[in-house]
């Protein structure tokens, strides 16, 4: 009976520790994906070389995002990648998120879990009314939700 218990505490720990550790690798993949269209974000829209300290830097959990064009430069990813309704509120496609972060590893309890995040972000940011400003407070908060669920790649890790 204790061997039994035994065994299915090792069990719980390695498949819990198994699931946490892929986070990390997830939100590394939807990261590298995302910012793919970046550079020509930068050029179309004469934004400054700043963006890519705060791009390179993201995950680190004590930086802030402070820099108004690196707002514009998630809008202008974001809508790149068909992830966002554009308009003068500009927010988060759910279907097209759900599918994108589905594509990039997901199941659909984690895919359904960033979309949370990113509504309840979205949310906490709906009072800024610069556009580009709501969306770098909205990746502050999305980027403190996912170190708070220890699901944050590690900075050495990404390119």
């Amino acid at each position: 009976m204790q061997i039994n218990l035994i065994l299915s505490v090792i069990l719980t720990i390695a498949v819990f520790g198994i699931q946490i550790s892929s986070h990390p690798v997830l939100m590394h993949n939807i990261l590298v994906h995302f910012l793919k269209p970046v550079s020509r974000c930068q050029q179309e829209m004469g934004l400054p070389d700043t963006i890519y300290n705060d791009f390179y830097n993201f995950w680190s959990e004590d930086y802030v995002i402070t820099n108004n064009a690196t707002g514009c430069a998630f809008i202008c990813i974001a809508a790149r990648l068909n992830l966002i309704v554009n308009g003068p509120n500009s927010h988060i496609n759910l279907n097209t998120f759900f599918q994108y972060s589905r594509k990039r590893g997901a199941d659909d309890q984690t895919a359904k879990r960033l979309l949370q995040l990113l509504r309840y972000c979205e949310g906490q940011s709906r009072d800024e009314t610069d556009t580009c400003m709501r969306v770098v407070h909205c990746a502050n908060c999305f980027r403190r939700e996912i170190h708070a669920l220890n699901w944050a790649p590690k900075v050495e890790e990404i390119p």
